[in-house]
């Protein structure tokens, strides 16, 4: 048996990546390396919350490019998309824009990027725009750079709460199967588009409530049907209002029309002899 009391105990946790970025700020100013901000927010990306694989990418990066390091050589490292650039996509999903949406992910496969990191980051970023909608902005739920904050911040301003849910559906479903996917492209095209057409898509509760309130509303006092089928003329005066002709006598009423018709069409059973008188 394991004595509980020899054992140590180890809780691993992802970093945050602020955190990450001033770790590697610090190891690039002892070894005289000037690397740009943005350039430092891509290896924690792409670190995913290790340290160790961090300062792993930064030691090649040092190896490769000398004392000077950009984001685009972290890119291409990885493999990943620029931040820009999925901004950029986020905004023409948001907008409708599905010809700047398939363009954008053209020019990205073109340049090599890997589709199911792309489709992760996608994913995350609609995440954060829906974190910032709804908490008004908070730093401490978001891991991002003041830049990419405020271009965070205008698209939540703009985008409804169960439009990027319902998109965040979809590109939930996409990343679990692009792993067997056989045409990756394929399926994120489509994913772009059941994103654009979901932001303006009708929820099935607010369809029910609409239901709900069409079936608890008054009727019509009188249904048009009705009001066809109801005599045009108004019936005449009573037999007690007619006055008498002269002579004292009261006019006898016509029969019914509906009575004379039945008698005009009504079958002659037989026919009387004539006899004649002798």
């Amino acid at each position: 048996p394991t004595i509980l009391s020899r054992c140590q105990r180890f809780d691993f946790r992802r970093i945050p990546a602020g955190l990450i970025v001033k770790h590697l700020a610090m190891i690039a100013g002892r070894e005289q390396v000037e690397v740009d901000d943005a350039a430092l927010h891509a290896i924690a990306r792409g670190a995913g919350g290790g340290m160790r694989d961090a300062e792993s990418t930064l030691d090649q990066l040092i190896s490769f490019c000398g004392s000077k390091i950009v984001e685009e050589d972290v890119l291409s490292m990885f493999g990943l998309a620029a931040g820009s650039r999925v901004l950029a996509l986020g905004e023409a999903i948001l907008s409708g824009e599905a010809v700047v949406a398939l363009r954008e992910l053209e020019a990205l496969e073109q340049a090599g990027k890997d589709l199911g990191r792309l489709t992760t980051d996608l994913l995350h970023h609609f995440r954060n725009v829906l974190v910032f909608r709804v908490s008004g902005g908070d730093r401490g739920l978001l891991e991002m750079s003041e830049a990419e904050a405020a271009a965070l911040g205008a698209q939540a301003a703009r985008a409804e709460v169960d439009s990027l849910t319902r998109s965040l559906e979809v590109l939930t479903d996409a990343e679990g199967r692009l792993g067997y996917a056989t045409s990756k492209k394929i399926l994120l095209e489509v994913t772009l588009l059941r994103a654009i057409e979901a932001r303006s898509a009708v929820s099935v509760q607010t369809l029910i409530e609409t239901l709900g309130r069409l079936r608890d509303s008054d009727a019509p006092s009188e249904s048009p049907v009705a009001a066809r089928v109801a005599p045009a003329v108004s019936p005449g005066p009573a037999a007690s209002s007619r006055r008498p002709v002269e002579g004292g006598s009261t006019p006898t009423p016509a029969p019914p029309v509906a009575s004379v018709e039945a008698s005009a069409l009504a079958p002659v059973s037989a026919v009387e002899p004539v006899v004649e008188a002798s």
